[in-house]
């Protein structure tokens, strides 16, 4: 079975959105999952049938895949840490910009 986990990475996110990795822990592997936790961010996921999508600050909702990905030209891998990969910007593009010191409404 296919579940799918949202990161929310801006100031709106769903009502039942999940905000630690305590709470994520009681659904992981049951349910979908929507967080805004990055930490929980994990190539992990993949292998847990999850698919990645990302809600960035600024631009529209992405998914990460494993081999070519959206927003990036890396060869996503399992041994990639997605979170730092995240952080770094490595995601961002000219219209999107995933995590970080931007607030939604500039």
């Amino acid at each position: 079975m296919v579940k799918e986990f949202h990161l929310y990475c801006g100031n709106t996110y769903p009502e039942d959105c999940l905000h630690t990795l305590s709470e994520i822990e009681r659904v992981y592997g049951k349910a979908d999952i929507h967080t805004t936790q990055v930490s929980a961010l994990s190539t992990a996921l993949f292998y847990n049938g999850y698919r990645i999508f990302v809600h960035p600050v600024k631009g529209p909702v992405f998914e990460i895949t494993l081999g070519d990905c959206a927003n990036t030209n890396r060869v996503i891998r399992e041994g990639h840490n997605l979170e730092r990969l995240l952080i770094a910007g490595e995601f961002d593009t000219e219209d999107t910009i995933v995590y970080g010191h931007l607030q939604e409404d500039n």
